[in-house]
C-alpha cells in the first residue's frame, strides 16, 4: 500500500537480520515555504518523492475541500503542475546537450576528414586526416552525410573512393567493414531511418567545427522533436521497435560505453536520457503525468467536475497494467538483443 500523504515523506523501512530499520533520506538541503512545502535536495537519486498535498482521491470526492490541496485548485492550474515535471526533464536535457555541443562542436558541413581509425579500412587504404571526399562510386558528394548514405548500406564490398588531398585528387578501391552491431542508416539530408541494420564503415570521423552557444542551443532543442517523430514511427511500425527500444540493460551498456568515451559524452547522454524521460512522461497514460494532464484537460471540459471514483479507478487500474506490460516489453527486448536474437 502507498503512504498516506500525512505521513512523514522520505522516510521507510528495510528488514536487517530479521528485524525492522528505519531509515531516512537525508538531504543536504531543504527549505519550507509560508504554505508547509518542503524543498529538497538529496545526494544521491535515491529514494527521491513528490507528494502533493490534498493528491490522494477519496471516495466521497472531499479532496476537491482540501484547503490548498492539489484538486481544490482549478483543472487548469494542475494540469501546469502536473506538466512542470516533465518539462524540466526536457529543458534539463536541453540544457545537459547544449554544453555537450558547445564543447564537442559539430561535424564539417563538407566531407573534410577530421580522424582516421587506426587499423580501418580507410587506414590500410592510406586515407589521412584532411582528406576530402569527392565522389564514392561514381557518386559526388558533397556532404557529410551524402557521404555516409553512400557508405552505409554497403557492408563488406568494395567501393570506388575519390578523394582530395591538397591539389591532388586520388583513387582508392577499398572493401568497407560491417558494424558489430545493427545501426540506424542515415539519409542524404542527415536524418536517420527508423530501421536499424549492419552498416557499411571505412573508419573515419568528420572534421569537427567550433560551435557557439546560441547554435549549440539551436541544435540541442531539435532533439526532442526528433525524439518525438521517433516514437510516432515506432507506433506507426511496431516492427521496429526492438530494434530502436530498450531496458535497464541497454540504459546501463550505453552508460558504459559513454563513459569510456569520457565526461562530455556522459553528458550527452544524460541530456537525452533526460529528455528521454519528459517524453515518455508525457504519454497519455495514468499514472504518468500525461495521463493525469489527459484527466485534468476532461475534467475542465466539465467546468472542474471531478471524475467519479469508479472510472479514476478504471483508468489508474488500466494505465498500470499499460506501463508494467511496456516495462516488460522492454525486458524482453533487453534479453533478446543481448542473447543475439
Amino acid at each position: 500500500m502507498g503512504k498516506s500523504e500525512e505521513s512523514p515523506q522520505g522516510e521507510g523501512e528495510l528488514m536487517i537480520q530479521g528485524k525492522v530499520t528505519p531509515v531516512q533520506f537525508r538531504p543536504i538541503w531543504c527549505r519550507k515555504d509560508r504554505h508547509g512545502t518542503e524543498f529538497s535536495l538529496l545526494a544521491l537519486p535515491l529514494g527521491g518523492f513528490a507528494t502533493i498535498h490534498g493528491m490522494h482521491a477519496k471516495e466521497d470526492g472531499s479532496e476537491t475541500q482540501v484547503e490548498h490541496g492539489f484538486y481544490s485548485k482549478s483543472a487548469f492550474a494542475r494540469w501546469m503542475v502536473l506538466f512542470a515535471g516533465p518539462l524540466f526533464s526536457i529543458l534539463f536535457g536541453i540544457a545537459c546537450l547544449t554544453g555537450s555541443i558547445s564543447i564537442q562542436g559539430k561535424a564539417s558541413d563538407g566531407t573534410k576528414i577530421g580522424s582516421v581509425e587506426p587499423g580501418s579500412a580507410a587506414f590500410k587504404a592510406g586515407i589521412k586526416p584532411g582528406d576530402r571526399f569527392i565522389s564514392i562510386n561514381g557518386q559526388p558528394v558533397k556532404t557529410w552525410w551524402e557521404f555516409m548514405s553512400q557508405v552505409q548500406p554497403r557492408p563488406k564490398q568494395v567501393l570506388d573512393v575519390r578523394l582530395e588531398r591538397g591539389s591532388e585528387t586520388l583513387t582508392y578501391k577499398i572493401l568497407t567493414q560491417a558494424s558489430p552491431e545493427p545501426r540506424n542508416l542515415i539519409k542524404p539530408d542527415g536524418t536517420m531511418m527508423p530501421e536499424k541494420k549492419i552498416v557499411g564503415m571505412l573508419g573515419v570521423r568528420p572534421g569537427v567545427d567550433p560551435v557557439s552557444i546560441p547554435d549549440a542551443f539551436s541544435n540541442a532543442c531539435k532533439a526532442p522533436v526528433a525524439m518525438v517523430l521517433g516514437l510516432m514511427e515506432v507506433i506507426k511500425k511496431p516492427s521496429i521497435a526492438k530494434e530502436n527500444l530498450g531496458g535497464p540493460a541497454s540504459v546501463a551498456q550505453v552508460t558504459h560505453e559513454a563513459a569510456a568515451e569520457g565526461p562530455v559524452t556522459i553528458l550527452r547522454l544524460a541530456g537525452l536520457l533526460s529528455i528521454s524521460l519528459g517524453v515518455m512522461n508525457l504519454l497519455p497514460i495514468v499514472p504518468l503525468d500525461g495521463g493525469q494532464m489527459m484527466v485534468a484537460f476532461i475534467e475542465g471540459l466539465r467546468k472542474g467536475r471531478r471524475l467519479s471514483i469508479h472510472v479514476q479507478r478504471m483508468v489508474a487500474n488500466f494505465g498500470v497494467m499499460l506501463v508494467m506490460g511496456l516495462m516488460l516489453l522492454m525486458l524482453v527486448f533487453d534479453i533478446s538483443k543481448f542473447a543475439g536474437k
